[in-house]
């Protein structure tokens, strides 16, 4: 048994099984399971509309996600380098994201409402789904529907990513 504490976050462990019986008889062949240690969350941020800008009208709101935190090293870390040979070229990401894992909500401050999916009607933060493409680093977009934001007021954007496959939530 190894105590948890042991697995370092950002590390891509292989674990091999086998048995012997009392007659000192091994398993020839044996199992491998292989896995990472991911305990950092992702991170999303608003890339449209720019911050404190101007604009004349949106339909849709933009941004980026990563959970693209540290390179995935396998232990024991190999002298002069973060990847044994076996890691696959270029591999940098945590355990990724899901299409569904960047949430957004808008805020609008004349009347201090929030959007609901329809319309800025509710008093505490509505985190609604944007759409994200790519693995463990990519863009998202949330629709808005025409109209939704009108002349001379003032929004506010958050964006987090909900979960990512490892269940780390980003605060805001």
């Amino acid at each position: 048994s190894v105590p948890p504490a042991q697995f370092a976050d950002g590390y891509k462990y292989d674990v091999n099984s086998r048995a012997k019986d009392s007659a000192a008889n091994e398993e020839m062949a044996y199992s491998t399971r292989t896995f990472i240690v991911d305990q950092t969350s992702a991170a999303s941020k608003v890339s449209f509309p720019a911050h404190l800008g101007y604009l004349g009208s949106a339909t849709q709101i933009l941004g980026t996600a990563t959970d693209q935190v540290e390179e995935v090293q396998k232990a024991p870390l190999i002298p002069g380098g973060f990847c044994d040979p076996a890691c696959p070229a270029g591999r940098t990401f945590e355990s990724g994201l899901d299409p569904s894992s960047v949430t957004v909500a808008l805020f609008r401050w004349s009347d201090a409402k929030y959007w609901d999916g329809a319309a800025f009607t509710q008093s505490a933060p509505v985190w609604s789904t944007a759409t994200f493409v790519g693995d463990s680093s990519g863009t998202w977009t949330y629709a808005l529907a025409p109209g939704a934001l009108v002349d001379s007021s003032s929004y506010s954007v958050s964006a987090r990513v909900n979960r990512d496959r490892a269940g780390n939530i980003q605060t805001v």
